[in-house]
């Protein structure tokens, strides 16, 4: 990255830095040439006021850069804030995780006895037009789940989300839970069990006939390694960005009304009440580029360069991204 994008008298970074911000300026590059895939597939689905709104998505990024010891990050950006942009889902995402771990370092702080468990609570696919409805039967079945008895005294606290994959094959979608839980660390043997026949009562919750797949296992067995491992699992992307790029127009769009107005996250129990404790909500904050912040590193104040991504198509061939950054007007 040429020392020309930020500004000469605050250029004063050190090589290996200078490649992380390369290579933090590629990944939000990378973002928005899928941004501007999925925008135009919201205008042509008839969403315009939102396919509008995410192609101007991270059109204009502050950079903050340590002078001292070349620490930086990305301070602000214009969101558009919307489930299925790209740009939006991939920070939010970031956040999410960021989020969770610092949540669950508390809850093991504070509760150190509680025992956690990753489960995956699944329907049978669905035609992207019936979306809406299943996700309503979903979200039905899983109160009636944690209303009953069994569950209110074993369970300490819940985080949900809601993925959903496209078979390219049937043209059916298949939404499903990720979930963490925490266990009471006195929770009997029959509540135990309870877990175990999880199958039986999330098909009874469901009010179906076929048998759903549930799959319940401890977070440190069978391949899930820690709770970090278990959080990333979760709160990865509800929709990949490549379902959205491969699906058909009419399928999307029936997925995108499926969607709407729905929760794709949640928390319960002690999951939200150390959320809330640590100020975490479900906004996309963004800092304001007035404000005075100091190097988390190294004390020093931190500088900012200020991108506007001008208008282009395709992604740059190169790998040094010098063609792109020079599409980029730093100013401070």
């Amino acid at each position: 990255m040429s020392t020309n994008s930020i500004p000469q008298e605050r250029a004063l970074v050190k090589p290996q830095e200078e490649k992380s911000i390369t290579q933090t300026l590629e990944k939000w590059y990378q973002k928005r040439a899928k941004r501007d895939i999925i925008g135009k597939k919201m205008i042509s689905a008839g969403y315009k006021a939102r396919g509008w709104a995410i192609l101007k998505c991270g059109n204009r990024m502050a950079v903050e850069v340590c002078e001292n010891c070349g620490r930086h990050n990305v301070r602000s950006t214009n969101l558009c804030r919307d489930k299925l942009c790209p740009v939006c889902r991939w920070r939010l995402s970031l956040r999410r995780y960021a989020e969770m771990v610092q949540t669950c370092d508390i809850m093991r702080a504070s509760a150190p006895d509680l025992r956690y468990k990753f489960m995956t609570l699944t329907v049978k696919n669905c035609a992207p037009e019936d979306l809406d409805s299943t996700l309503r039967a979903m979200a039905s079945a899983w109160n009636r789940i944690t209303q009953r008895k069994f569950f209110k005294q074993a369970v300490e606290g819940t985080a949900r989300s809601v993925e959903i994959t496209y078979n390219k094959k049937t043209g059916e979608v298949h939404p499903h839970y990720h979930v963490i839980i925490a266990l009471h660390p006195t929770c009997t043997a029959a509540e135990t069990e309870g877990l175990r026949n999880l199958s039986q009562m999330w098909q009874r919750a469901l009010k179906v006939t076929y048998g759903p797949i549930v799959d319940v296992r401890d977070i440190e067995d069978k391949g899930i390694t820690d709770i970090s491992a278990a959080v990333c699992e979760t709160f990865k992307y509800a929709v990949k960005d490549k379902t959205l790029e491969d699906m058909p127009l009419k399928a999307f769009s029936a997925m995108v009304a499926g969607i709407n107005g729905k929760r794709m996250t949640s928390f319960s129990g002690i999951f939200k009440r150390t959320r809330t404790y640590l100020g975490f909500n479900d906004a996309d904050e963004v800092q304001d580029e007035d404000a005075e912040l100091k190097c988390k590193r190294c004390g020093a104040q931190m500088q900012v360069a200020i991108f506007e991504w001008a208008a282009f198509e395709g992604v740059p061939e190169t790998a040094n991204l010098a063609e792109l950054l020079s599409k980029a007007r730093p100013s401070v």
